[in-house]
């Protein structure tokens, strides 16, 4: 096989082999970033997850606090209608046992009215009790006692409007006051405790119900109000009512949307699912009718069931026990949205309608990456491939140039031993006066075999030198990585330090907040105990009105005990963070320990490197020594050089000798195609 032939195969496995390299290595590429976009996918999946279970429990724990008051007056205000039973009916008992007791337990009645609605939240916007028809008192047939907020004022009545209108002097007639207690007892309050076609002669439970929602003729607005029976033994005389305000609902309602254009929050009745409230979709807010309505009511109020999400909110919330809150997710105007419904002690209902876009916008905007991650991967791994391309393109077009260099060298190669066959015969023809000096050339072709043999012996020596320092510079750059690796192990453990010490800074600023929470609850539930005293003291018998005092007391005292909880939880967490901010500590200073002994290990590289260097400037000393004497065996051989030309036997053997070479090039270019070089 000729030369030509062997370098054209070894270009054409060294293109094979980088172009296999090439593809090993874009292959390799193509799997990382399918594996990272893999992992990422999975790590912001898992995140995002975690981001609407937060979104979720924040919103949930959000409805709970804003219906924290809301339950704590539905309870205060069923416990009073249940404590102001006794004290109406032992008020009559006195009146009918004693007819000259009438005026001073008419005053009483209206000094125990007037004080509650006195101290009551302002969403209890009247109270009072209704006295059958000459129950009482024979001297006040028909009694309303009746207080309602007028501003900041207290207006109390116990007489009927159409009786005040009458002229001076003149008395209701029994027809009318009958006809005015047939229209009090179709009123909602009254029906839904006292329900039509109920025997007066059985008791009714005694228990606390609340009415639909209905438009108070009064003060305009949507109202609810708590009824309770006043029993005898011979069966029910009257019915306590308290009236509850439903505009404050509409606040909560802004607050639980507040930051959403376009979510939806709508209050209604637990029973009837009434609308009581409606934010964000008008079609169930109530109306002010232009003419009253068969039933006199002026306000037209919807329904949950009307709206297109209605369905699925009722069958939710029918579910729910009180106080518990669900969430689900309906398609709506095309579009997904999130359900929240919350059951307030089977009296309220609130369901809040958000968009899933905006209610999981951390969790979209993670998913979101998600997607420009894996765009980002594909945009890369397709510059790769035009990249691999080109550089593969370049390759063989470095590989056809040099094949083209190759060709045109070996021709020219061929051209250069035809000149050499010639000038081989004409040496010979002139080389027997060479032979006298073969001898002296070959005494000094021994000195150079000598020399060279040192040469040789010291250039071993140099590369045995250098391979060492290579490995002592390899272990130098070993020890320094792995310094390196230390630096980031520790600057990680420092890294949790400064979050768990974070971590207990929050801790301790909570738990400032929580004994703040504490003192304040402390202070308030003395105040109502000094209170709860001082009017006991002041009542006598009827110190048991003041039960609802006692009440918030024991309120009080357990918001002071969840508060202490809370504390003591917190206290716990810092006391963990603590012990976690030690560990990271001791495990920073380990890591710097071992970055001393690496750093130690370096140096005494460094220092083998230095001894091995300056071994190798004596070795090369030796040589410098060495090419000298070279140097003067060389110029002996020029003179030497210069008297062989006058010796034609010694130049008719190398004349042979040449030929001879000559033919072996041309064997060495073109294999066996050699017969026009012996020709």
């Amino acid at each position: 096989m000729g030369l030509r032939i062997k370098i054209l195969s070894a270009l054409c496995a060294m293109a094979f082999v980088v172009l296999a390299l090439f593809l090993i290595s874009l292959k390799m590429t193509q799997n990382m970033g399918d594996h990272i976009r893999e992992r990422s996918s999975q790590a912001i999946g898992e995140m995002a997850d975690q981001m609407r279970q937060t979104e979720q429990t924040l919103t949930v724990q959000t409805i709970r606090a804003e219906m924290v008051p809301i339950s704590e007056l539905l309870g205060a205000t069923q416990n009073f209608v249940l404590e102001s039973q006794g004290f109406y009916l032992g008020e009559m008992e006195y009146v009918q046992l004693n007819p000259q007791l009438l005026s001073t337990a008419l005053k009483q009645i209206e000094n125990y009215v007037k004080a509650y609605l006195s101290r009551a939240p302002e969403m209890v916007s009247s109270l009072g009790v209704t006295f059958e028809e000459g129950e009482f008192s024979p001297a006040r047939p028909y009694f309303l006692p009746y207080v309602i907020r007028n501003g900041s004022e207290v207006v109390y009545t116990d007489t009927l409007a159409f009786i005040a209108d009458l002229p001076p002097g003149t008395e209701p007639t029994p027809a009318q006051l009958h006809e005015a207690m047939e229209e009090e007892t179709s009123l909602s309050y009254y029906v839904t405790t006292f329900p039509k076609g109920h025997s007066k002669n059985v008791p009714l439970p005694e228990m606390v119900k609340w009415t639909e929602p209905y438009v108070d003729q009064i003060t305009g607005t949507v109202m609810i109000s708590a009824t309770g029976p006043l029993n005898t033994p011979d069966g029910p005389v009257g019915v306590v009512f308290v009236d509850l305000s439903l505009k404050i609902l509409g606040d909560i309602l802004g607050r639980l949307t507040e930051g959403s254009k376009q979510a939806v929050s709508i209050s209604f009745s637990a029973g009837s699912h009434s609308v009581i409230n409606a934010l964000g979709y008008d079609a169930l807010v109530p109306k002010k009718l232009d003419t009253p309505s068969e039933d006199g009511s002026t306000m037209e109020i919807h329904n949950l069931n009307e709206a297109p999400f209605g369905v699925e909110v009722v069958r939710l919330f029918d579910k729910l026990a009180p106080f518990e809150a669900a969430m689900d997710t309906v398609e709506w105007n095309g579009v997904k949205n999130t359900v929240i419904v919350y059951n307030e002690a089977d009296v309220l209902g609130f369901v809040t309608i958000i968009p899933e876009e905006q209610f999981y916008s951390m969790a979209h905007k993670a998913e979101n990456l998600i997607e420009e991650l894996n765009s980002s991967q594909e945009r890369d791994v397709s510059r790769i491939k035009f990249l691999t391309l080109g550089a593969l393109v370049v390759i063989a077009a470095i590989v056809v140039l040099i094949l083209v260099f190759v060709l045109k060298a070996t021709r020219k190669l061929s051209a250069m031993v035809l000149d050499l066959t010639d000038a081989a015969g004409d040496l010979e023809r002139t080389s027997s006066d060479a032979s006298e000096i073969a001898s002296d050339l070959t005494r000094d072709s021994q000195s150079q075999r000598d020399a060279l043999s040192s040469t040789e012996d010291a250039l071993k020596h140099i590369t045995v030198q250098i391979n060492d320092s290579t490995r002592y510079t390899h272990d130098c750059d070993s020890a320094m990585q792995n310094t390196v690796n230390e630096v980031e192990q520790v600057d990680a453990v420092a890294a949790e330090m400064r979050h768990a010490m974070e971590s207990i800074s929050e801790s301790t600023h909570e738990i400032t907040k929580i004994l703040k929470d504490m003192e304040s609850i402390s202070f308030q539930t003395n105040l109502l105990a000094l209170n709860a005293s001082v009017e006991a003291a002041r009542a006598g018998e009827a110190g048991a009105g003041f039960a609802v005092v006692s009440e918030e007391v024991r309120n009080l005292a357990a918001r002071s005990a969840e508060a202490a909880s809370r504390t003591e939880s917190l206290v716990q967490e810092s006391i963990k963070r603590v012990a976690e901010g030690q560990n990271a500590v001791n495990r920073l200073l380990e890591g710097f320990e071992k970055i001393q002994h690496v750093m130690t290990n370096a140096s005494e590289k460094v220092e083998n490197i230095q001894k091995a260097n300056e071994e190798q400037n004596v070795a090369l000393q030796q040589v410098s020594s060495v090419i000298k004497e070279l140097e003067s065996v060389v110029n002996n051989n020029e003179q030497l050089a210069g008297r062989s030309g006058l010796n034609s036997g010694e130049l008719a053997r190398s004349a042979r000798t040449l030929n001879n070479a000559a033919l072996s090039i041309g064997l060495l270019i073109d294999g066996d195609k050699t017969q026009k070089y012996k020709d």
